[in-house]
């Protein structure tokens, strides 16, 4: 069983070691972390667009100055109209689909400043079946957050799954105020928008050094769990399966090595003519190594042999003790019988064999066997009927 224990142990070993170092790729693959800023080098195609409050009336102004590295521009938001806006529009542009997914992401994180502070709202402008009208921008639903500036540069983080739908959209579409839904899967743009508590009637700028897109890919985490799910029975099944032979091989082992106690026994309940103290022992104990008072005290009082003298017979002829030879008599008979009858059961052979407790037997029995009477008359079936 130890070369068993030893082989398991590497086949377990080396199953943590490539789980762990599988998760470690997988996990870090599952990280997506997707920059924006340059627009060249992004990962998802854009450009810029602006909107004012020119169509409602007003006279609110944006320059953006599109640097290599960083989103700058100037507005003016006027207080000429109630609701007076501005807004920096970054559509993606997709080589072969109208929007783009954000199912992936988790997370939109943005590092800018703005003179004076202000207040920012970010929209989240995505396709709705119901509304959305191609040709009008502002037809598609709008999921906002907002962020705050000031001049110094903040990192401010937003969570894409909890955005908020503005109920004067709802409202402007005649839609219900509950209905706060929107679609990551399929994303025109998102804004900057000016918001209408901030500075009016004076220049003002902001200046946005990285746009960073985060989630998790979950095809890696998926992958993970499959080999997980797959790798973790096949080789439980393979141990338990190796555990099984070679727990039989070593019963066989130890059934064999039994067997010159059978015969010991068999030649002792043969008659001894000589009249040997060896022999009386031997056949003494061949016939009644099942009773339920055999003991050293009672086998000397039997036999009219002191303890020292017949432990010295036993230990000189097996290199045995008079309680071992006992022992090893009685759990021998309990395998032959264990592998001859499928259907006794564990206390009938235990009393059988002269034992007070059955948990005492089941004890010497799996210290002698390695496993349980029970387990090894499953092995015997098993065995039998293959």
């Amino acid at each position: 069983m130890l070369n068993y224990y030893k082989k398991a142990s590497l086949v377990l070993l080396l199953l943590v070691i490539s789980t762990i170092a599988i998760g470690v790729v997988c996990f870090s693959w599952a990280q997506l972390r997707h920059e924006l800023l340059p627009a060249s080098a992004s990962t998802h195609r854009w450009q810029i667009n602006t909107a004012t409050d020119a169509d409602k009336g007003g006279n609110s102004a944006i320059t953006v100055q599109n640097s290599k590295l960083q989103l700058n521009y100037n507005y003016v938001l006027s207080d000429q109209i109630n609701y007076p806006s501005v807004a920096t529009i970054l559509k993606f542009t997709p080589s072969n689909a109208s929007y783009v997914d954000f199912s992936d992401y988790t997370e939109l994180s943005l590092k800018l400043k703005c003179e004076p502070r202000n207040t920012l709202s970010v929209h989240l402008h995505s396709l709705d079946p119901a509304i959305t009208d191609p040709s009008m921008f502002a037809s598609y639903r709008i999921a906002e957050s907002f962020v705050s500036c000031n001049e110094n540069w903040s990192q401010v983080s937003i969570d894409l799954d909890a955005l908020h739908v503005p109920n004067w959209w709802l409202n402007w579409f005649n839609l219900n105020v509950a209905d706060k839904s929107y679609d990551l899967s399929k994303v025109l743009a998102f804004s900057i928008v000016a918001s209408r508590l901030g500075p009016k009637n004076i220049p003002a700028r902001v200046n946005i050094d990285t746009i960073t897109l985060r989630g998790k890919d979950s095809r890696f985490i998926l992958a993970f769990a499959l080999f997980a799910f797959l790798t973790w029975p096949a080789s439980a099944a393979i141990i338990l399966n190796g555990y099984g032979h070679a727990l039989t091989e070593e019963l066989e082992k130890k059934m064999t090595q039994g067997r010159s106690l059978v015969a010991y026994k068999q030649l002792s309940t043969q008659p001894h003519k000589d009249g040997s103290d060896l022999g009386r022992v031997l056949q003494f104990m061949a016939t009644e190594y099942n009773n339920p008072q055999m003991n050293l005290d009672f086998a000397t009082g039997k036999l009219g042999i002191n303890r020292n003298t017949l432990n010295a017979i036993l230990k000189q002829e097996l290199g045995l003790t008079f309680a071992v030879y006992l022992n090893k008599l009685r759990l021998v008979e309990a395998a032959r019988i264990l592998e001859q009858e499928e259907h006794v059961t564990v206390s009938e052979l235990a009393y059988h064999l002269g034992y007070h407790s059955v948990a005492y037997f089941c004890k010497l029995f799996k210290q002698e066997y390695g496993c349980t009477p029970k387990k090894f008359n499953a092995i015997q079936k098993q065995a039998n009927n293959p």
